[in-house]
């Protein structure tokens, strides 16, 4: 006995399917064999993925297609020991006989994902001796921020605090950075430095402040299509701020504000002189009553719950006349001066003016002279010709500041003179009487 074997190559999917073997025994004819199926699956290598170059985005989500060429529909096709968020039920193409299936994947973690596409399909004969799966496999890199942390996540005003942002390096990344939602890329209150993985934060002068709290966030795009990585932190500035208070003396009650920065505090105390204050104390003001001394100092305490704690001071000051003007009388055609002078106070008042209706006249016109008494004392005084006057209120202002001012009590000039002449003449001689009175010219 003599077998022979013949074998054909079988290499596209295209050629799949049933084939016999004819054997010619010349004179004595054909032989031909039963059918047999042939089955053929091709891998096309690599997957597409929906994303260019292959790039996830951190949190984000990734579409990957696996593809096959089969001589016939595949039994399943799926992803191997993996669940996409999202999958296909697959295409099959009966001219070009292609299998495709897409599935997307999310919560992408930085690193890079290879997932494997795995084709089953049944032997197309029994008890032949074949191969029943195929796989491929994608390979994706994941990139975006890895960490973003502040070197002092608790900080105190005056504070030297950096800001930084860790991310995967690639060669289209670029990092800009937001303060509670707002671009700080041109802000020249920050300083930005960044590098092919990290991006560092400072602030101005190497200090932070009050103005400092808020919402950071570091904002990673690698371009494309690709949507852009975030990351945020709260960076909680303490600090303690009392305002200087200034006050019209003998007027209404007044509160001050302990102005607190960063996270809550506990709690917030108040003290004068050494000696906690307990009465006209609400949450993180304190009122100050009618009588309130010039030069009496105040304190506010922040303390939270680590024990920290934090004080500002402030020095009330009382500002008031030392003098008040005082009205005049004059004969006509004299001249007459008015006075207001002023108590010394820190700093000294910016400017003197005299009001008259809705008129001012700054201490530099000719009229008003200023005299310097010493220890910050000074006198202003208003100077006019009665002639020119009639019967006219004025009053002395005095300012601290631009928005803060104090005004003197009202004062008045009053013109007095000549108001009539009479003359009699009787038979003797004739005489001219000139009677005057001095009354007040109205």
């Amino acid at each position: 006995k003599q077998w022979y074997q013949r074998r054909v190559a079988i290499t596209a999917g295209n050629d799949g399917g049933k084939y016999k073997c004819r054997v010619t025994f010349g004179e004595f004819g054909d032989i031909t064999s039963d059918s047999s199926k042939v089955l053929v699956v091709t891998a096309v290598e690599p997957a597409e993925s929906a994303n260019t170059n292959s790039i996830g985005i951190r949190n984000g989500e990734v579409t990957l297609t696996c593809k096959f060429m089969s001589s016939e529909k595949i039994t399943e096709v799926d992803w191997k020991d993996t669940t996409p968020s999202s999958k296909d039920d697959g295409t099959w193409d009966t001219e070009k006989k292609e299998q495709t299936i897409s599935a997307t994947f999310n919560k992408l973690q930085i690193g890079e994902m290879t997932k494997e596409c795995l084709a089953k399909f049944a032997c197309p004969n029994e008890n032949s001796n074949c191969a029943d799966t195929i796989a491929t496999s994608q390979k994706v890199t994941v990139v975006g921020i890895s960490k973003l942390e502040s070197s002092k996540e608790v900080a105190e005003v005056g504070d030297d605090v950096k800001l930084t942002c860790t991310y995967v390096s690639h060669e289209n990344v670029a990092v800009t950075w937001e303060k509670d939602k707002n671009d700080l890329s041109t802000d020249k209150n920050y300083v930005i430095t960044s590098g092919s993985t990290t991006s560092v934060l400072s602030f101005a002068d190497n200090k932070v402040t009050q103005d400092n709290n808020g919402e950071y966030t570091c904002k990673a795009d690698y371009g494309g299509d690709t949507e852009a990585d975030t990351l945020s932190l709260i960076q909680n500035v303490r600090g303690v701020t009392l305002a200087e208070t200034t006050l019209k003396k003998g007027t209404e009650d007044t509160t001050i504000t302990c102005k607190v920065g960063g996270d809550s505090p506990q709690s917030v105390t108040w003290s004068k002189d050494g000696k906690e204050i307990t009465e006209n104390v609400a949450d993180n003001t304190l009122t100050l009553k009618v009588g309130t001394e010039d030069g009496e100092e105040y304190q506010c305490t922040a303390t939270w719950s680590d024990d920290k704690s934090l004080t500002a001071k402030t020095t009330v000051h009382v500002y008031a006349f030392q003098t008040q003007p005082s009205s005049v009388a004059e004969a006509f055609a004299y001249t007459a001066s008015m006075t207001c002078e002023t108590k010394p106070t820190k700093g000294a008042f910016l400017r003197i003016t005299w009001k008259n209706g809705d008129s001012s006249l700054d201490w530099t016109d000719p009229n008003v002279v200023k005299t310097d008494k010493g220890n910050g004392q000074f006198t202003y005084k208003s100077i006019r010709e009665v002639l020119l006057l009639k019967k006219q209120s004025y009053s002395c202002v005095a300012y601290a500041t631009e928005a803060f001012s104090i005004e003197s009590e009202k004062a008045e000039f009053t013109v007095q003179g000549v108001i009539s002449v009479e003359t009699h003449v009787n038979k003797k001689e004739k005489s001219t009487d000139c009677d005057s009175a001095l009354i007040p010219l109205l």
